[in-house]
């Protein structure tokens, strides 16, 4: 209280002295009373400062914690809203935007990679391969439960396309880019049996306006491999260790075409391969 006393003081003399209606002072008496004015605005203004940073502080502290527990209700009664586990129910439903959006991961819920863009959007990417470079020579588990990110390679996970496929019949695409020219295989079902199935391709009919080839002929009903986890039909090895990459294994060679394995002959040229699923009718 006393220094804004003494302040307020000073203050008012010095507007007084200064227009005029005091008595003249002396150089010295005046110079002293302006260096006490420019020291306590200094000392107001500083002040002022460190009340207004505290006053910032604890309003952000105060909406931090308010968003927090507001944007946590809502991921945990509308987290398929926030975070969609259906393209036809997307926040970024817009045709003229590609590639594809990314949804983000939440802890509530992993999300999933959307294309609005082909034959109409509504697709679920599964699995991403930019590169025929990038490895998916990866374990059980890790097809299991998914690696890899949105932005680059990326699957989606045995469980969850399981998961997804046993509640609603869905539809496949398998999208081949080369450079500009892009080829596709679509099928007219596609579902996985559950772990204990090895995770069992249920795939329906080759669909004639597909302008690629049929990657899954003769392979319904084979169960899935990986290099720790042998499920193939061929005695004298695992395909899946051969081939560097975890698929729907008859033979080792010549039998199947597999979209995770190692770079082929056929594959120069390649820069992107997706598969993607989209609901047809819910079961």
């Amino acid at each position: 209280m006393m220094k804004w006393g003494l302040c307020t003081t000073i203050v008012l003399y010095w507007v007084f002295l200064h227009h005029g209606h005091a008595q003249p002072l002396d150089e010295d008496t005046k110079k002293l009373i302006d260096e006490m004015f420019e020291e306590q605005t200094a000392t107001l203004l500083e002040d002022f400062q460190r009340q207004l940073e505290i006053f910032d502080r604890s309003v952000y502290e105060q909406l931090e914690g308010f968003n927090y527990n507001v944007l946590n209700k809502l991921k945990l009664e509308h987290s398929d809203k926030l975070f969609p586990t259906e393209c036809t129910k997307g926040m970024y439903v817009d045709p003229s935007f590609f590639p594809p959006p990314y949804v983000e991961i939440s802890d509530v819920n992993p999300g999933v990679l959307c294309d609005y863009v082909t034959d109409g959007g509504g697709w679920i990417i599964i699995q991403k391969r930019p590169s025929v470079f990038t490895s998916f020579d990866r374990s059980w588990e890790e097809y299991k439960n998914g690696f890899g990110t949105f932005s680059e390679e990326y699957y989606m996970g045995n469980e969850r396309i399981h998961e997804m496929t046993n509640r609603a019949q869905f539809e496949l695409r398998i999208d081949l880019g080369y450079g500009e020219d892009l080829q596709y295989s679509q099928y007219a079902s596609f579902k996985l049996g559950d772990e204990s199935e090895g995770y069992t391709l249920m795939i329906g009919a080759f669909q004639p306006e597909s302008t690629g080839i049929d990657f899954f002929q003769n392979l319904d009903g084979t169960k899935f491999s990986t290099k720790d986890r042998d499920n193939d039909e061929n005695k004298s090895g695992n395909c899946a260790m051969l081939d560097k990459g975890g698929w729907w294994y008859t033979t080792c060679v010549g039998g199947t075409l597999s979209l995770n394995g190692r770079f082929q002959a056929s594959d120069y040229g390649l820069n992107f391969r997706e598969m993607k699923i989209r609901e047809i009718t819910a079961v």
